[in-house]
């Protein structure tokens, strides 16, 4: 008898779970390379505001008002609609409230450094570096598949919102496609 609950210990110790269903399916979906892309840059984008939030920039001081008071909640998304990739910026500022032409300047600086530290020319809106498109490429070597245009092309549908809400809660907006040294400004009436 003891050695037939000995067996049945041993073999019971061994049994193991497999993932369900979902699980299996999630396992077996791939990442594409414009999916960790996507990680890439929403993490990166992440940091990037965290450092501006931080106060160690001296460009940022002259904002440093409107900062201080705000959060910071960086997106990226993709419209397959449209072919645009968003880089969304929304900072909120609580109950402080400012004025629409301080907002204005702040929200400038703020796309076209966005701008900058994607690789782009704040002056011209041209890009200087391919460090943007780099979120999108395998590390360590190129396919021969490869397109050689995919810099040009996540350079020509990204558009940067950076937004905030005034007068009772309208979204005021400033808005700009990366390949154009042009912001639009609108607010919701």
């Amino acid at each position: 008898m003891k050695r037939l609950i000995f067996i049945f210990l041993l073999f019971s110790s061994l049994c193991l779970a497999e993932p369900t269903g979902p699980i299996k399916y999630l396992m077996n979906e791939p990442l594409t390379l414009f999916d960790s892309g996507m990680i890439q840059l929403d993490s990166t984008l992440h940091k990037y505001c965290d450092n501006i939030k931080s106060g160690t920039r001296p460009d940022m001081a002259k904002y440093w008002e409107i900062l201080e008071s705000s959060y910071i909640f960086p997106g990226i998304d993709y419209n397959w609609d449209t072919n645009r990739l968003l880089i969304s910026v929304p900072f909120i500022t609580g109950a402080k409230k400012f004025p629409e032409e301080k907002l204005k300047d702040f929200m400038t600086f703020f796309v076209n450094d966005i701008k900058s530290f994607l690789g782009v020319s704040k002056a011209t809106g041209k890009q200087y570096k391919e460090f943007y498109a780099t979120y999108f490429y395998h590390a360590g070597f190129q396919s021969k598949n490869q397109p050689k245009n995919i810099a040009d092309e996540l350079y020509n549908i990204t558009e940067i919102e950076v937004y905030t809400f005034v007068d009772d809660d309208k979204k005021f907006s400033a808005f700009s496609k990366l390949s154009s040294k042009d912001i639009m400004f609108s607010k919701d009436k």
